[in-house]
């Protein structure tokens, strides 16, 4: 079984000298540091001693959730306590290799009055500890082997599994779990004694998914030479981990025995028809499930306002924090073809002007560069701007950010992830300083004048050095920017490394929050000097997500808690309130140290039953090199190559060997060579380019000299210099950049568009509205003329901006697009693309030189359904106080107001039936003049006409603009 007590809660002390300097192996006592002389017990030496040493006891609500609770401390005062354990063994033999083995014994003392026996120590009268005393696997199995095959098809789990117990199946739905297990602790109070051997027996059928029902009580003990004082107290510790577990002790056997053990059978009940594990279901072919192209728009503005296509799924780089590295295994790369369908009917579907390419590295999608040729060329004919995300440092070839400079972003951002070297290599960040710093380079001298950079503190073995590594980063990189543009700015984002299930660091302890705000305040006081903009997430918020990110079922408990005290939107730092988190922890007695602390690398964890198809131990393997500092190089490429070929000749002459991590995931090495050659000719990426940037070998960074070039990469000669690129970003003004290419267009024809805003649409923001709008051409598929500049703008010009939740009956906008066809047809296009609640319903060529919406505007009416019954408005209007910004302003009503009236039914029921307004309640009708420097909101307009607030529930609409130019063209309420 491996280590028996894997369920178990470890109490001890430990102390191993010399040990780390020997055998640099992950610890179970925490975060080892290479300068630490003294260290933890390593894995290796784990593997030793999982056979032998079990202590403490553990709730078995603990059990069920498969983790322990606590680990070994570091101590070395205990040595006194052991009596007769230094003749084991396997002791003597840690002794050989200079360890030295401090177990404290009797630590845990129970608080239920029992006594502690210590006149006879248990621990002298053990040959072996823990399931050290069973016989030995490689006398068993053949035993077992010479044993005849289970035939019955009711055995679902058998001898022949080497598991933890045996599954029977009794009916469909229900089926028994049978194991049974002595122990011997290592400890010589015999209460505890008895705790543990129980913790273990229960633990094995808790492993197997099951809920253990009934104990049998088993015995080897001799009453003659211990006392049956000291085997009662064994048994009254059994009894109470069994009545925390709600388990029935149900008899037992004995046998006299000189060396002592105690165990149980435990028979638990399990539903068969649930899988022992869960095993992800994945997507083997992405192309078999197009990207959707038609997804729901959002009438407000979201967060990230784009269609973004998925282009790939997995990652060829192993980060060692990442979890979406680990579990989307392998790497599937979609269609070229069906990308840039994707993109381009995603524009035109929902109208947007910007669009990205998603995947978890972007630039190790082996098509990459001629891919973000095609799609670029394709959207600059529509004014679409591109990003891409997940750039690495190193993903960024000349012709492909000369393409990316003609769009409209001013800024790129990278995740080096860490300050150092060491720490880069770590986590496997596949990236150097030199390719950080060419990156930087490269970026600034092509117009764009800032570079975001994401970084993580708290990251295992770093130290204070690994933390100052990442403001100096920053400001190199700002010294360098600087020395080609003088507005190259650099913002550096930190956040708090959180350790993520299934991946090498799921073992980790996370930082304290006193000691990430002690690493944020370096980091503060260093980018000071450096002059970085610097930013963080807020510790609290990231204390909350470590404990939820290797959290078991018990805190399903707490988040509802959490809701139940009005917790919403806590990812939001606005909404997030820590008191709320602390309490329900309280409430539900969770010590949210068990899922921050360090977790043994052999422990059971809370989603062991997930299988996401990585070979056992290969998580592990990592977390060893991690600590150790080693690198694995990225899979599914050549050793010691960065980048995938972007043409066919190079693909097809290169024939080493693609790079295999063997993590368990039965990757096609030549289907994938094969597939990539495909997708090259696909967009025609026959023309062979150079393999380096056009950038010097050197650059003169201040300090020191840096080799931008990495020696993994053929140097060729470069036609364009530093100093030809920083004179070429200097002569443009502070904050300009080239000029964009491909926008040619013609020169357009105005148009005057009528347009209503009802039901949700009322609540459109302003600035919405005119989002909404162009996406209304956009899907239309009606050409706009932009603006000129590197920011193009499409040419609106609308009517007097409404409120928030004001209705309206006739909006009014100009636009200027290139369209000279039928107005009727038009208009029935853009009816037809416009959302639920925004009805287009009048459209008109403007001929000449018509002026402008804000010369030919003069009066707007209004309404307002306010509810009460009667209502009688003032004939003396005095000031309302209007509080914006912290600023008291008196708001002058009279100063615009033309007239105002209270409807009779006549008047109020059309438009009562137009603005899809209820009965009741009573209607109040205004005019106002078009002020220069604006007017009153129709709120404080009804406040001033009645005196008081308006009351709660009162609705608001604009009707109608009354327009000089043409008087025609005003709309009457009916017309609306």
């Amino acid at each position: 079984m491996g280590f028996c007590g894997r369920s178990t809660q470890l109490t001890g002390e430990l102390k191993a000298d010399g040990y780390a300097d020997q055998h640099p192996e992950p610890g179970l006592l925490g975060k080892q540091r290479p300068d630490r002389a003294q260290a933890g017990l390593g894995v290796g030496l784990a593997d030793c001693l999982s056979q032998h040493l079990v202590m403490g006891g553990v709730k078995p609500a603990a059990l069920r959730d498969r983790r322990r609770e606590h680990f070994l401390e570091l101590r070395s005062d205990a040595h006194d306590h052991i009596l007769g354990l230094t003749k084991l063994a396997w002791v003597s033999d840690l002794r050989d290799r200079g360890i030295q083995l401090f177990v404290c014994v009797g630590a845990l003392r129970h608080s239920l009055g029992h006594h502690t026996y210590v006149a006879v120590a248990l621990t002298s009268l053990s040959h072996g500890a823990g399931c050290g005393c069973k016989l030995p696997a490689a006398a068993i199995t053949p035993l077992l082997a010479g044993l005849p095959g289970i035939s019955d098809p009711n055995v679902l789990v058998g001898f022949e599994n080497s598991d933890d117990a045996g599954v029977y199946r009794l009916r469909e739905d229900l089926a028994i779990v049978s194991t049974v297990d002595f122990f011997t602790p290592i400890v010589d109070d015999p209460f505890e004694f008895g705790r543990i051997a129980a913790c273990n027996a229960l633990s094995d059928v808790y492993a197997m998914g099951a809920v253990p029902v009934c104990a049998l009580n088993l015995v080897a003990f001799s009453i003659e030479n211990v006392g049956g004082e000291v085997l009662s107290a064994i048994l009254q510790g059994g009894a109470s981990i069994a009545a925390e577990a709600g388990v029935a002790i149900v008899g037992g056997h004995s046998i006299d025995d000189p060396e002592p053990k105690y165990g149980m059978a435990v028979t638990g009940v399990v539903d068969p028809r649930v899988p022992r594990t869960v095993t992800r279901v994945w997507v083997k072919d992405l192309n078999q499930f197009p990207f959707p192209s038609d997804t729901p728009v959002p009438l407000a503005e979201a967060v990230f306002d784009r269609v973004s296509v998925e282009i790939a799924r997995g990652c060829t780089e192993g980060c060692r924090f990442c979890q979406a590295g680990m579990i989307y295994r392998p790497v599937r790369e979609r269609d070229p073809e069906s990308i840039v369908k994707s993109v381009l009917d995603g524009v035109k579907n929902g109208g947007y002007d910007e669009t990205s390419l998603t995947a978890l590295s972007t630039a190790d999608v082996s098509c990459i560069t001629p891919l973000v040729k095609k799609v670029m060329g394709e959207l600059k004919k529509q004014q679409v701007s591109l990003s891409v995300s997940s750039l690495r440092a190193y993903g960024l070839s000349e012709d492909l950010l000369d393409e990316m400079s003609s769009v409209r972003a001013t800024g790129l951002t990278f995740a080096p992830e860490a300050g150092t070297q060491r720490m880069r290599d770590v986590i496997n960040k596949n990236v150097t300083e030199e390719d950080i710093q060419a990156s930087a380079e490269k970026i600034f001298s092509r117009g764009w004048s800032r570079m975001k950079c994401y970084f993580m503190i708290g990251l295992p073995t770093e130290t204070d050095e690994d933390v100052d590594g990442i403001a100096y980063t920053g400001g190199r990189l700002k010294r360098l920017g600087k020395r080609i543009r003088k507005d190259a700015d650099v913002t550096v984002s930190v956040s708090s490394h959180v350790p993520k299930p299934h991946t090498p660091f799921q073992w980790c302890a996370m930082d304290t929050m006193s000691e990430i705000k002690r690493k944020q305040a370096r980091l503060r006081d260093i980018g000071r000097g450096e002059r970085i903009d610097l930013k963080y997430h807020e510790v609290e918020i990231s204390h909350i997500e470590g404990i939820l990110s290797r959290g078991d079922r018990r805190l399903g408990d707490v988040v509802e808690s959490v809701w139940k005290k009005g917790g919403r939107f806590d990812g939001w730092d606005e909404h997030f309130q820590l008191g709320r988190w602390n309490e329900a922890l309280t409430e539900h007695n969770i010590d949210r140290m068990v899922f921050l602390n360090t977790i043994p690398v052999d422990g059971r964890l809370p989603w062991d039953h997930i299988d996401i198809g990585l070979e056992d131990g290969f998580l592990a393997s990592e977390y060893r090199k991690a600590l150790k500092d080693r690198l694995s190089p990225p899979c599914g490429k050549p050793f010691k190559t960065l980048l995938h070929h972007a043409n066919i000749e190079d693909a097809i002459v290169d024939a080493r060997k693609l790079v295999c991590f063997d993590c368990g995931i039965a990757c096609d090495m030549t289907q994938m060579r094969e597939e990539r050659i495909v997708y090259l000719r696909k967009l025609d990426a026959h023309k062979k380019e150079s393999t380096v940037d056009s950038l010097p070998s050197t650059v003169d960074c201040g300090e020191s000299t840096v080799d931008l070039i990495p020696s993994t990469v053929d140097r060729r000669p470069s036609t364009v210099t530093a100093s030809d690129a920083a004179k070429k970003s200097r002569e443009l003004g502070r904050g300009e950049r080239p000029a964009p290419k491909g926008f040619d267009q013609v020169a357009g024809t105005r148009y005057r568009l009528h347009f209503r805003k009802r039901g949700r649409a009322a609540f459109l923001a302003h600035l919405d509205t005119m989002r909404l709008l162009i996406r209304v051409f956009r899907r239309a598929g009606v050409e706009m003329i932009y603006s000129k500049g590197f920011h193009p703008k499409p040419q609106l010009s609308f009517s007097p901006a409404l409120g928030l939740g004001v209705a309206s009956l006739g909006e009014i906008c100009d636009v200027k697009l290139a369209y000279d066809g039928d107005v009727a047809a038009l208009e029935v296009e853009l009816a037809k693309a416009a959302p639920e609640g925004f009805e287009i319903f009048e459209l008109h060529r403007l001929e000449g030189k018509e002026p402008a919406l804000t010369q030919v505007i003069e009066s707007a009416d209004y309404v307002a359904l306010v509810p009460q019954a009667t209502v009688e408005l003032k004939r003396e209007l005095t000031p309302v106080l209007r509080i914006q910004k912290g600023e008291r302003k008196q708001i002058d009503v009279s100063r615009s107001l033309e007239s105002a009236q209270v409807l009779g039914a006549d008047d109020s029921t059309p438009l009562r039936n137009e603005l899809e307004w209820s009965a009741g309640g009573s209607l109040i009708a205004w005019k106002v003049k078009i002020l220069s420097d604006g007017a009153a909101k129709p709120s404080e307009v009804v406040e001033a006409l009645l005196g008081h607030a308006p009351p709660e529930g009162t609705r608001y609409a604009r009707v109608r603009f009354g327009m000089s130019a043409k008087p025609e063209e005003a709309l009457s309420v009916h017309d609306a």
